[in-house]
Parts: C-alpha cells; structure tokens; sequence
C-alpha cells in the first residue's frame, strides 16, 4: 500500500500545508519515511492522518469563495475521490 500515494495533480491550486485555514497548515511531509500504516501496511507519507487507525485523507483543493471542497481518502487499501459543496467554515 506505500505505493498509493495522493493525487498530486492538484498542487498548482492549492496546498492544505499552506492554507492557514486548514487543520493540516504547517504540516510537513517526508517523501522517504514511512510511519504511518493501515493493518500493519505501510502508506504513503503524504496521507494526512486525523486521528482514526484505518482511514487518512488528502485536502486536494478548497474554494471558500464556492463553498467547495475536494478531498481523497484512503480506506483499507481503496482511494476514494469526494468532493462537498456548501461546507460551513467553523474558527
């Protein structure tokens, strides 16, 4: 599974580590070590974990001006792509 990693695609566009409104603001990633892991198989290290042993996320892009936000998630060993419109931004 180390060889799932994210969609990068979306990189031009936005970077979750960037956005200051973003759990994930400041987060660094490591492109060589692999610590995090689903039922003892290592994951890419650009998952973002959020605290559950089984599912990590990507924040691919946010359009606070549309309300929108697209996301990947890795779920025992399966990407799923979703995007949600009309979110509520809680600071």
């Amino acid at each position: 599974m180390h060889e799932l990693e994210p969609f990068y695609n979306w990189r031009h566009h936005y970077i979750a580590a960037e956005d200051s409104n973003s759990p994930f603001h400041g987060q660094t990633y490591s492109e060589i070590y692999f610590t995090n892991a689903v039922y003892n198989y290592l994951i890419h290290p650009q998952w973002d974990e959020f605290g559950s042993a089984t599912l990590y996320l990507k924040v691919l892009q946010v359009d606070y001006s549309c309300n929108t936000l697209s996301l990947s998630l890795l779920a025992n060993g399966t990407t799923y792509f979703i995007t949600i419109s009309c979110f509520c931004i809680v600071m």
